[in-house]
């Protein structure tokens, strides 16, 4: 595929690169330019973890190409910082009050916040007592500085005094708070966060090796069919492309199935056939992932529909399609029948209320 020039301003600096028409922006400011900070969390566009700034708009990196950012201003996680290292108001507050959990989503959150905060220069009236030091801060340096990114302000006397009521007249909460902020500093986690704050967290989808492959699967569109016939050689044509394994290449190494953690076992890739919808039939391996994904499309599988099972109550009558048919004679669950006296005082209630719930799985699509 012919490649594009772009040219782009990301975190201050000029950049020029060339990349496919199709290359998400996400994809770019990842492996190209090395910006790990923003991550792909979800595959869908719903969980914003890859969220950048972007001529002065909050964007989701993994919904545009790169192409599409052609004379943008971009600014990422990365970017936040001052170049003295000092980190932006939005960052300090989110390490100082522990905003996080394992980092993963914090840059798109601090992104998508600093861009509220540009959008709404009065400070907000908060109702979250946690948060509104870190916001409060923010706000402040928004307000006062025509460079927000310089060094924050100190926190005033009015954001101190924004704790919990019942902290602020309870001197016994006040110390157990102290103290545990003095063992959280100890514990050597007030660095770790720093760095999550900034984009550094080292995850597995930021491992980068040489020589690493990419994969990418084929899967059913059929919620239960027999696999007929299964033909990769288009697939292993594609030039890049290293290999195309089905559970037949599976079968040769005894991979085919594999143990779960519920005591069952599993097939790796369709073998025979397929139980649910999108399940992998075939993996590619490849030197990129746009490759993989090309060969992947490649894979021609030909399917036999068979009864499928769509009703989970429905699916417990005599007459309910048989979708795993290696187990279909087995009586008990994945971990055998329980015995236990609680499980056989649960088995004999005086009373047994019954109650479906029907939960429909709700979409983008289905939400437009």
């Amino acid at each position: 595929m012919a490649k594009s020039q772009v040219s782009m301003t990301v975190n201050g600096k000029k950049v020029e690169a060339l990349v496919e028409p199709r290359m998400l922006l996400i994809h770019f400011l990842r492996e190209q330019l090395h910006l790990t900070g923003p991550h792909i969390g979800c595959d869908t566009s719903h969980c914003g973890a890859c969220t950048v700034d972007l001529d002065g708009k909050s964007v989701k990196s993994c919904t545009m190409f790169a192409v599409q950012a052609n004379g943008a201003d971009i600014r990422t996680i990365e970017g936040m910082a001052a170049a003295d290292g000092t980190l932006h108001a939005l960052q300090e507050g989110f390490r100082e009050m522990h905003g996080l959990q394992c980092g993963f989503c914090t840059p798109g959150m601090i992104m998508r916040a600093y861009r509220l905060l540009q959008e709404n220069r009065i400070r907000p009236k908060m109702k979250s007592a946690s948060a509104s030091p870190a916001i409060c801060a923010a706000a402040r340096a928004t307000r006062t500085s025509s460079k927000p990114f310089n060094t924050p302000p100190p926190r005033s006397a009015a954001c101190r005094s924004r704790r919990p009521q019942n902290e602020r007249h309870d001197p016994h909460l006040r110390r157990t708070r102290r103290k545990a902020c003095r063992a959280w500093a100890a514990s050597g986690s007030a660095s770790r966060t720093s760095a999550f704050v900034q984009g550094k967290g080292n995850y597995v989808d930021d491992i980068k090796l040489p020589g690493m492959l990419y994969g990418d699967f084929t899967r059913s569109p059929h919620a239960h069919a027999r696999v007929k016939k299964i033909d990769t050689t288009k697939a292993a044509a594609v030039p890049g492309v290293v290999a195309v394994i089905t559970a037949e290449t599976l079968k040769t190494v005894n991979l085919a199935w594999m143990p779960t953690l519920a005591g069952d076992v599993q097939m790796v890739l369709a073998d025979g056939k397929v139980l649910f919808q999108n399940q992998e039939v075939a993996f590619v391996i490849a030197e990129d992932r746009y490759t993989a994904a090309d060969a992947a499309e490649l894979v021609e599988v030909e399917y036999e529909g068979l009864p499928c099972n769509v009703d989970p109550l429905k699916a417990m009558s005599a007459n309910a399609p048989v979708i795993r048919e290696d187990i279909k004679d087995k009586k008990e669950g994945a971990h055998g029948r329980a015995s236990t006296p609680t499980t056989s005082s649960i088995g004999r209630p005086e009373t047994r209320p019954r109650q479906t719930m029907r939960s429909p799985r709700r979409t983008s699509r289905s939400r437009r």
